[in-house]
């Protein structure tokens, strides 16, 4: 990885955080801390329901005027990778690869949709401290803050999402060894990149245009029907929309069960609540389910598409085991279960990502 930034939970209201660059392969670290600090932004509200998304985008709105005097989560000194909840966000400068990572997070009450935005926040707050010039670092939330009062961001979008909510600039001749480039843009350090802010047009807008049109793009490539010859269901395009709608899928799921076994082993748990929250999970399972069999595999990805949807299916098995009242499945055996089915479907993954 060229930079991770790590964001640990020592409770609900106490986080630390920490930002490594490795070099040779970290190109641009402000540049990428931009990444950063959208795409982990995007993935946050992709993680609510879209009532809750409008409602978290006023919050940060408000946060990042008021400089986040008024966030409830400090910043405080300490090893993030040691604390019960936590957030890996990855970046790979050369290849333009991001990945988040998530540890902990079922175990909490509220789970991963509180954890998620308040890391996000975190990354923010600390982006703002730190940082001579956070204006910049913080545009692409704003505009993820803008474009949610237009579209919901779901699994499915919120990486078109981030990526539209990137600083787009117009492109340069100059190819001196100080310019960067993303996404067939070029970036420009020190006085040079200011004068190149000045002059684009409004994120906000141009952000929210893109969105839509990256959003009706993805939604026509997954519902299409395939060319004659395979050619729609084979371009690689395709395949990587498909593959990334799997993963976000599958992990929901994964991590949707693991906090509904974290609250069946819960001791104090109100009967009511326990009830609530198991039909909540079996909801979102079911729903993640029928999205998954919407999906249309490329011809070369059939066979790895049944075997998901099996591994899906024993999620839903779960579900159901917990909420049955004449369940003698011990939550241990269950966990047992769940975890060789993360290995199983860990190596699927792997193997659709591959072809």
């Amino acid at each position: 990885m060229s930079s991770v930034v790590t964001i640990g939970f020592l409770d609900r209201t106490r986080a630390c955080i920490k930002t490594e660059f490795i070099p040779p392969l970290a190109d641009d670290e402000r540049r990428e801390l931009l990444i950063h600090a959208a795409m982990l932004t995007g993935r946050a509200f992709a993680a609510l329901p879209p009532e809750r998304q409008r409602s978290l985008a006023g919050v940060l709105k408000e946060w990042i005027a008021e400089r986040f005097a008024l966030c409830p989560v400090q910043i405080v000194a300490g090893d993030p990778a040691a604390c019960p909840q936590r957030f890996a966000s990855t970046f790979l400068a050369p290849v333009r690869e991001y990945a988040l990572a998530t540890s902990g997070c079922d175990q909490a009450m509220g789970g991963i949709e509180y954890f998620l935005p308040m890391a996000a926040a975190v990354l923010l707050r600390a982006l703002m401290s730190s940082d001579a010039d956070p204006d910049e670092l913080l545009k692409p939330a704003l505009a993820l803050c803008a474009a949610v009062a237009i579209h919901p961001i779901t699994v499915a979008n919120h990486f078109q999402m981030a990526v539209a909510s990137l600083p787009k600039i117009a492109p340069v001749v100059d190819r001196t060894p100080s310019a960067d480039v993303v996404g067939g843009t070029r970036l420009f350090k020190g006085e040079s990149r200011r004068h190149l802010f000045e002059t684009r047009r409004s994120l906000i807008v141009s952000a929210c245009l893109a969105a839509l049109a990256i959003m009706a793009g993805v939604q026509y490539l997954s519902t299409c029907e395939p060319k004659s010859g395979g050619e729609a269901a084979q371009s690689p395009e395709s395949r990587h929309v498909y593959s990334q709608k799997i993963r976000d899928l599958t992990e929901n799921s994964l991590v949707q069960v693991e906090v509904m076994l974290a609250a069946a082993d819960r001791e104090g748990m109100e009967p009511g609540e326990m009830v609530k929250t198991l039909e909540d999970g079996t909801g979102k399972l079911h729903e993640w389910r029928r999205q998954f069999i919407a999906l249309k595999p490329p011809e070369a990805l059939r066979d790895r598409h049944r075997e998901i949807e099996g591994l899906l299916a024993e999620c839903d098995d779960i579900a159901q085991t917990l909420r049955s009242s004449r369940a003698n499945t011990s939550a241990e055996a269950l966990r047992q279960r769940l975890s060789a089915m993360r290995i199983r479907l860990e190596h699927a993954l792997h193997e659709a990502e591959a072809i």
